[in-house]
């Protein structure tokens, strides 16, 4: 089995992030890990977040907190909510005061810890995000002063009073 699982990572490219979940038909779930784990100890490859990994070692470049939000969305069957022309939009939208970022996806509310990132995956109904797009284009319409930033927390605060964007 670790020989089967040696062969996956050495076809796969630098940097390409993987699943715990694609090697399921080598074993065990358990049995995989330790073989995993085993493989992250020797450096051929990197735990990014629980379940996710990547093939490289210290010295790889790693992916975007959008691109790991991505990988974990699709490991449990979703997809990130994103604009065609914008696609972060919706995502990234930092936490004031602590060290998280927000991505609104399909999925029930989930987080994970990326580096010294919380990761949080929002869930967001059709009508919450028809919502939430109708307060975005409200935003790009205004001028506000750009370093602003008091500002715009006001406007954002009215624009989230009940009742405004319909």
């Amino acid at each position: 089995m670790k020989a089967f699982i040696r062969r996956y990572i050495n076809r796969l490219t630098e940097g390409q992030i993987f699943k715990n979940t694609d090697l399921n038909s080598c074993g065990s779930r358990g049995s995989i890990d330790v073989v995993l784990s085993d493989l992250v100890k020797e450096e051929r490859i990197v735990r990014l977040t629980s379940g996710l990994y990547m093939k490289g070692d210290a010295t790889t470049t790693r992916p975007s907190n959008l691109e790991v939000a991505r990988e974990k969305a699709q490991a449990f069957g979703h997809q990130l909510i994103e604009e065609a022309d914008q696609p972060t939009t919706f995502a990234g939208i930092p936490t004031p005061g602590k060290n998280e970022l927000t991505f609104y996806f399909t999925g029930n509310t989930t987080s994970f810890l990326y580096g010294d990132t919380r990761i949080i995956l929002k869930a967001l109904s059709p009508r919450k995000f028809r919502t939430l797009k109708k307060q975005r284009e409200l935003e790009r319409t205004v001028t506000i002063p750009h370093g602003n930033a008091e500002l715009l927390k006001k406007f954002r605060d009215f624009l989230s009073q009940p009742g405004r964007v319909r």
